[in-house]
């Protein structure tokens, strides 16, 4: 029986190790498995993509308590990077210093007048939870504490928080200060960005240099995942843990932002209204559950690789290639649950030629930008990244030729140039017919005219009396058959000398000169124009005897002529012949009309 004694004593304090041991013994318990924070909000996300990968009361208002102080840190930084102000600036302190604190707010000492660098007070905030120093920050840089709450404010609603609200810059508990996990870890993230507040928030213990007013200073962080000599108590003291803020108040609770790497795994995790009970502060181990739920379920896929060829595209005047394959410029890397289903994501391909309803035309480089790609599941949008040509091909100029001849002939104006063309064409081939045609018409009727004239002369000729030579006939200036010449008589043959030649007839030739002319005159005339004698007199004009000028004397000259035969009608006489001018003849009315005609046809256009 005494070896039983001390079983129950052994027994209990079996118990207490086992329950002290429960945040570790959970945290093992739970790798698989949902986690169940105890805290009234959390969530964990991914730092690179923003996805958060569990949450709990996501938009559920709670009141920030000293985490406040990441955003009053946040609009220091920004100020001194956009040149408003220096981290080694001296700031002096001032009675404002303790405006708003509350019995249970942490304060770093800090006295009126005294003087600290900018960075120092930063330390202050962010290390060590210095409401006193939140409040001197906020004063350098907005002036005052009411005016830099109200650039939190301002500053919240750029990030994208719809349900929060600030009223001091250091977190004692206020009705009126409120935020959600959600809104949080945006501020947050923002904050993740900034490398020298990163820096400051993930040193566990800093020593502050002594001012004008105090010796050096140790400060230790109240984050209890970071530095084991917070005022948490070593057993909270995560390897993996990186940086951030936390803390608490009597009516706010206690509230964390922490940060986490583990196996190129960045994550960010933000727990409100926890509590301290006999398991522990909740915050913490609802954090450290959190941050090992996802290390060891979760990591980093390649859901869309660089070294890919997702697709290809047609290309048009290619000289040794009809396609070129497509891939993604850069890979998308997503923390993703280890038992992922890749055939689960969908790639949206966009090409942009083929959503303008255009063709991809040779030459194409490789690297290229020829579309994108986005990479999404179950509705949610992973990224996009450009697609690019994997390898070059080269133009083909006997297809570009053919291409641009065939674009050319497909052109409206083209045709409509065609058209006008084909029209003009087509009017001058009229314009020459009609021309033809009259032409001919023109032709036919002048070789009718000149045929009609040839046969009234024939007809004249032939009905007119033969003259006593034949084989000669006289026409007038007209063309008229003239009245035949009187028959000359015949003349009495003589005799001639049996032995000498006939003496040659003598011609008389008219000569200028003052002498009368002889007696003696051609005994037979031969009148070759008779018609010609009895013309009538123009109008106006005289007689042509008073015009005519003195008849000349005529001179025999010999002529040595040969004889002419006997009998024949001319021997012997003396040819004198009236010569008429020839006079033009009129135009016809038919001719006039078909002369203006052709000559208003022919006509150059303006």
């Amino acid at each position: 029986m005494k070896s039983f004694k001390f079983l129950p004593l052994f027994l209990l304090c079996a118990m207490l190790l086992s329950l002290c041991a429960l945040p570790a013994a959970a945290v093992e318990g739970q790798a698989g498995e949902n986690p169940t924070p105890s805290s009234v909000s959390a969530l964990v996300l991914d730092r690179r993509s923003g996805e958060i990968l569990y949450g709990k009361g996501l938009d559920t208002r709670v009141y920030p308590a000293d985490t406040v102080q990441l955003m009053t840190a946040l609009l220091a930084v920004e100020a001194v990077e956009t040149g408003k102000c220096s981290y080694q600036d001296m700031v002096t302190v001032s009675d404002a210093a303790e405006a708003g604190l509350g019995e249970d707010s942490i304060r770093c000492g800090l006295q009126s007048g005294e003087q600290l660098t900018l960075e120092a007070l930063l330390q202050c905030v962010l290390i060590a939870s210095g409401g006193d120093a939140a409040n001197t920050v906020a004063e350098y840089i907005g002036g005052t504490v009411p005016e830099f709450a109200a650039m939190m404010n301002a500053r919240a609603t750029e990030l994208g928080c719809a349900d929060t609200a600030f009223t001091n810059p250091h977190g004692a508990y206020d009705d009126g200060q409120y935020t959600t996990a959600r809104d949080f870890s945006r501020i947050a993230s923002e904050c993740t960005r900034h490398e020298k507040l990163m820096r400051i928030c993930g040193t566990a213990i800093a020593e502050l240099a002594e001012t004008n007013l105090s010796p050096a200073r140790t400060l230790k962080n109240t984050n209890a995942l970071l530095c084991d000599e917070s005022p948490y108590g070593p057993q909270y003291l995560y390897e993996n843990a990186s940086g951030m803020k936390a803390g608490s108040s009597a009516r706010a609770g206690y509230a964390l932002a922490a940060t986490a790497e583990r196996s190129g795994m960045e994550l960010l995790c933000a727990v409100f209204g926890g509590e301290l009970n006999d398991t522990g502060c909740t915050c913490f181990t609802d954090a450290v559950t959190l941050f090992d739920w996802v290390f060891n379920n979760y990591s980093y896929q390649e859901v869309l690789k660089s070294t890919e060829n997702i697709a290809s595209v047609d290309i048009a005047l290619g000289m040794d290639a009809t396609y070129v394959n497509i891939r993604p410029a850069t890979s998308i890397i997503v923390l993703l649950p280890n038992n992922y289903d890749p055939e689960s994501f969908q790639k949206d391909i966009r090409v942009y030629a083929l959503e303008n309803r255009e063709t991809v035309t040779a030459p194409v480089t490789a690297g290229e930008v020829l579309g994108e790609v986005t990479v999404s599941h179950e509705g949610r949008s992973y990224g996009t990244v450009k697609l690019v040509a994997s390898s070059s091909v080269q133009l083909s100029r006997v297809q570009y030729i053919r291409q641009q001849v065939r674009e050319t002939t497909q052109k409206r104006s083209f045709r409509m140039t065609v058209i006008v063309l084909v029209l003009l064409f087509l009017l001058y081939l009229a314009w020459v017919a009609v021309y033809r045609v009259k032409r001919i018409r023109h032709v036919r009727a002048v070789r009718a005219v000149e045929r009609e004239r040839l046969l009234q002369a024939e007809a004249v000729m032939k009905h007119a009396e033969s003259p006593n030579s034949p084989g000669i006939r006289f026409f007038n200036a007209r063309g008229a058959t003239s009245s035949p010449p009187a028959r000359l008589e015949e003349a009495q043959p003589e005799e001639a000398p049996p032995e000498k030649q006939p003496a040659r007839p003598a011609i008389d030739i008219p000569i200028d000169d003052e002498k009368p002319a002889p007696e003696s005159q051609p005994e037979k005339v031969v009148q070759l124009f008779p018609a010609a004698k009895g013309k009538r007199e123009p109008a106006g004009e005289k007689p042509a005897a008073e015009k005519a000028p003195p008849a000349r004397p005529a001179i025999d000259i010999p002529i040595d002529e040969p004889a002419l035969p006997p009998g024949d009608l001319l021997a012997g006489a003396v040819m004198v012949a009236a010569l008429e001018p020839e006079k033009v003849r009129e135009e016809t009315a038919e001719e006039k009309a078909e002369r203006d005609y052709f000559a208003e046809f022919f006509r150059p256009k303006k």
